[in-house]
């Protein structure tokens, strides 16, 4: 089912709980000013979120490098690496001793968590 329609007049965080009491899946993408931001659902739960103008490596260097997980030097050469076809990122950065898995996860949540606030503070 597609459904298209403005968040101004029920606003996002009203549209989350509908689609939660409903227990949806699918993905909601949602546009706002300056970015679009995708909501991947899984019933009625948010499980991811991904923003065009902001990749996930972006997001996930921000995160790990404000909790003091890794250097934005260290992170930025990972992801050249990726780049070149070196792995993904998020396996490099647990082979290379970065962070472990449940430190990647919580990062990874952080990220989501972040893109979340962000596009409910949208109000148009």
């Amino acid at each position: 089912m597609k459904t298209e329609g403005s968040i101004q007049s029920k606003g996002l965080p009203e549209l989350l709980r509908a689609l939660g009491r409903e227990r949806s899946t699918g993905i909601l993408t949602i546009q706002g000013r300056d970015d679009i931001v995708a909501f991947a659902l899984l019933d009625g739960a948010v499980v991811s979120a991904d923003a065009l103008n902001q990749t996930m490596e972006d997001g996930l260097g921000r995160v790990l490098t404000e909790q003091g997980l890794c250097t934005a030097e260290d992170f930025a050469q990972l992801a050249s690496e990726y780049q070149s076809g070196g792995g993904q990122v998020v396996d490099l950065l647990v082979e290379r001793g970065f962070v472990d898995r449940v430190q990647l996860l919580e990062a990874v949540r952080s990220h989501t968590y972040r893109l979340c606030r962000q596009a409910l503070g949208w109000t148009e």
